[in-house]
């Protein structure tokens, strides 16, 4: 049995900052993917790409014990230009790859402690979440963010009302959103409005990020939970939300304890902007240890 399984494409990702860029492949399955399987989880992933990503790109997952089903098409693999701003990020989606459809997932990958959806550009349809919600008994989580993202005539990211809402979250266990998902896509003016909104469609625990400042739980415990160090550095921030959600679905799903789960989670993304590459995941050691500082 798999502790956490991961939907969602892998993308190849441009990385601008201060008018340098950096490229990287990312997407939850190697965000999140990778987080929990450097926790100690038994981890898989389902993605689908395009003819123009070498599988060299993706011989990590095999370095690290991840079982894999990456289907590849003829067309491209999703990509996106993340460009930093002084308090802002600009997100422009440049191709999309096709959407996965459920009849393409192995049957082994739906017997997991816990199955995450994190579209990046519409690529889980509600069909998709519905089939799924029908042929597992796995808590199925999802982040909200692909669901509610729209892209103008220039691929540029922006965040809308989410129609499907209703449709999608009764199928869920747990959501993730950034605040600013949260209150477009539940059209509300504070977070604990929308966080309540988000509830009475179903799930059983909600979950807001607010970037350095903390995570919002609420649901089976209502939590506010801040780093309890600042990061010594911040060198990368993007993927910090997957990690969390990542690293948050396997120490829940293993032990049903919201706020540990969301303190080691929160440790692990924390740690995660203060380097680059493959040592922005950390341990479950190194995680024990910092909590034992306190």
């Amino acid at each position: 049995m798999f502790d956490l399984v991961v939907i969602g494409h892998i993308a190849k990702d441009t990385i601008i900052r201060e008018g340098a860029k950096t490229h990287s492949i990312g997407g939850a399955p190697y965000y999140a993917g990778i987080a929990a399987r450097k926790m100690g989880g038994n981890v898989g992933i389902v993605s689908k790409i395009g003819a123009d990503l070498d599988n060299s790109s993706l011989s990590v997952f095999n370095e690290m014990g991840i079982q894999t089903c990456i289907r590849r098409t003829k067309g491209l693999t999703t990509s996106f230009e993340l460009e930093y701003l002084k308090d802002s990020r600009k997100l422009t989606l440049k191709q999309a790859c096709e959407p996965i459809l459920f009849e393409e997932v192995p049957k082994r990958f739906l017997n997991s402690r816990s199955i995450l959806l994190s579209p990046i550009a519409g690529e889980i349809s509600p069909i998709f979440v519905e089939k799924l919600y029908r042929e597992t008994d796995s808590l199925i989580a999802a982040d909200a963010q692909g669901f509610v993202r729209r892209f103008d005539s220039k691929g540029i990211t922006q965040f809308a009302f989410w129609e499907d809402a209703g449709r999608i979250l009764p199928l869920l266990d747990i959501v993730k959103f950034s605040k600013r998902e949260a209150l477009t896509a539940m059209n509300c003016d504070s977070i604990d409005k929308a966080a309540q909104k988000i509830l009475n469609f179903g799930p059983e625990i909600v979950i807001i990020t607010l970037g350095d400042e903390g995570v919002v739980i609420r649901g089976k415990e209502n939590l506010f939970i801040k780093p309890k160090t600042l990061p010594k550095r911040v060198l990368e921030t993007t993927g910090a939300g997957d990690i969390f959600l990542g690293v948050f679905l396997l120490e829940y799903a293993l032990t049903k304890d919201v706020a540990n789960s969301g303190n080691i989670a929160t440790i692990a993304a924390t740690k995660s902007t203060e380097t680059t590459g493959l040592s922005r995941f950390v341990t479950r050691d190194t995680i024990e240890k910092d909590i034992q500082k306190f």
